[in-house]
């Protein structure tokens, strides 16, 4: 996955902020991740943090695919991108 594509999976979770409901513990956590994501993508992370950003997106994928479908799909495309681009830096 491109950056473009990385950056539109981002817009995605950027909505589901917008449209999570009124759930505040799921809003906070998905702005992290979402802050989280947003300096992958502007700064040139090294393998090893790529790495651990995509364990916690793997956990929050675990967390949330049962009550929030549509987020674990962006975050299933997120976790693509930055698996991709991990072993382009390998």
């Amino acid at each position: 996955m491109s950056q473009d594509e990385l950056r539109a999976a981002l817009a995605a979770l950027e909505a589901e902020i917008e449209h999570g409901g009124d759930d505040a513990d799921h809003r906070e956590r998905v702005e992290q991740l979402r802050a989280r994501l947003q300096l992958e993508i502007e700064q040139d992370r090294d393998a090893e943090r790529t790495g651990e950003l995509a364990d916690t997106v793997r956990d929050a994928i675990r967390r949330y695919e049962v009550e929030h479908p549509t987020f674990t799909a962006v975050l299933s495309r997120i976790l693509r991108a930055l698996e991709s681009n991990r072993r382009k830096r390998h």
